[in-house]
């Protein structure tokens, strides 16, 4: 079975060389992870929601609105 969690992007960090992928930082409950943007079918932005599945992002997940703080 596969598991997919959506994340919220806390920080994409800027990669001038196209040789490496772009790496994003994601959190979910104060864990946070890098997550690869290779295969996202559009560049998120910080404080958007992604689905992640084996350290890549797949999707924007539209089912989460970021809560007024």
């Amino acid at each position: 079975m596969c598991l997919a969690i959506p994340m919220r992007v806390t920080e994409i960090k800027d990669n001038d060389d196209i040789s490496t992928p772009q790496v994003a930082v994601v959190d979910v409950g104060g864990i946070q992870k890098e997550v690869r943007l290779d295969i996202v079918d559009c560049r998120p932005a910080v404080g958007d929601y992604v689905i992640v599945h084996a350290g890549f992002a797949y999707t924007p997940w539209t089912g989460m609105r970021q809560r007024p703080t």
